[in-house]
């Protein structure tokens, strides 16, 4: 059996470091940022379940990749068996091998949620499998049913006609109903899987992943969250958020050092009360724009910057590049994601002139790895 999903690369545009203290986040997918798995699932002789993960090759590169050429990949394969699989295999007699293609569609390890990706994608092949195969079993099971239960002659009937029923109309994505998209049993098992790359994490990046719209996500009750299922999620209309131009840069720290390294500066209610205070503010904009949203949007993005930057999360190359930025007239610039590198964001007030902020970049010497626009 062979199963293909995808998952979607991300951008935080605030909450990254809040969201730990009871803060709400609110992050945009990356359209051009997706992660593919086809998945290839055979019967196994083992007397465990394994994954085999297989890395695609990219524009640059001509060969496939099998995970035990990256031992961080390796590692994680052995993980996914443990905390996932093996408890799977309790349930069933018979052994599978998951062999994994994995199609990396932008960079790693640079704050768009590449991680994120694969653990939602990975969760969403073992959901479908699993949904498969208890649709085929109980097809199996009413066949012999009716099998045992058939009687010698059956006397022809006719047959009666069934009232015209109207066509099931497909869920939207709205507020109302967005978390029935993705189902929860897929989330848990992607924010588990998710512990591996960032230890226990608030699981705003597996959400953003799991869905193709912009969204603010709440914590249910006054505690900060510590699931997926903890949040209220709300779609955000693509529309109410001004042009953006996005990069990113070589992380100088792994995103979870730098995470932990910071917990104790965003745990002072000095600091803390003012950042929540402006990603609510930049809620209610995001939530109900008017015509004073991108001004208010700038002011307190760089304020959250301000934060960010007394933290020790901004380097002096994204330092280098936000001069450049705000030089060429852009509104605002904010490091994303858990700092010390990676992406980046400049709010615009037009889609020109971030075109024009992206030529301006595009020809400097800074080490950008990735520009574009949103």
């Amino acid at each position: 059996m062979t199963i293909e999903t995808q998952a979607y690369g991300k951008l935080l545009l605030c909450g990254e470091h809040t969201v730990f203290h009871g803060s709400a986040a609110i992050g945009i997918p990356i359209p051009d940022f997706t992660l593919s798995l086809k998945t290839d699932i055979h019967t196994s002789t083992q007397d465990h379940s394994s994954i085999e993960f297989i890395t695609e090759p990219t524009h640059n590169e001509k060969t496939k990749h099998k995970a035990s050429d990256n031992t961080a990949l390796v590692q994680f394969a052995r993980y996914c068996e443990h905390a996932i699989l093996s408890p799977m295999d309790t349930l069933h007699s018979t052994s599978y091998h998951y062999r994994m293609y994995i199609k990396k569609g932008f960079p790693i390890a640079s704050g768009f949620g590449s991680s994120a990706a694969l653990c939602v994608a990975i969760a969403n092949v073992l959901h479908q499998y699993k949904e498969k195969a208890i649709q085929s079993t109980k097809e199996k099971r009413e066949k012999n049913t009716e099998e045992d239960t058939r009687p010698e002659k059956q006397p022809k009937r006719q047959p009666e006609r069934q009232p015209k029923q109207q066509p099931k109309q497909q869920p939207e994505m709205n507020k109302a109903n967005i978390t029935s998209v993705v189902h929860n049993d897929s989330l848990t098992t992607a924010h588990k899987l998710e512990h591996f790359f960032h230890g226990n994490s608030s699981g705003i990046d597996i959400l953003l992943a799991a869905h193709d719209v912009p969204l603010l996500l709440e914590p249910r009750t006054s505690q900060p969250a510590k699931h997926t299922l903890d949040y209220k999620i709300t779609t955000i209309q693509r529309s109410a958020i001004p042009p953006l131009l996005v990069g990113c840069t070589s992380r100088e720290l792994p995103a979870l050092e730098s995470i932990r390294t910071t917990r104790q500066f965003f745990q002072k209610p000095p600091i803390r009360k003012p950042m929540i205070k402006a990603i609510q503010d930049i809620a209610t904009c995001l939530s109900h724009p008017t015509i004073n949203t991108t001004s208010i949007l700038a002011e307190q993005f760089t304020l959250l910057q301000h934060y960010m930057n007394n933290a020790g999360l901004v380097t002096p190359t994204h330092k280098a590049i936000a001069s450049t930025c705000m030089s060429q007239g852009a509104l605002c610039f904010k490091t994303s994601g858990a700092g010390n590198g990676g992406a980046f964001f400049a709010l615009c007030a037009s889609r020109q002139q971030a075109y024009q902020l992206y030529n301006t970049l595009s020809k400097a010497s800074y080490p950008v790895h990735t520009l574009l626009l949103l």
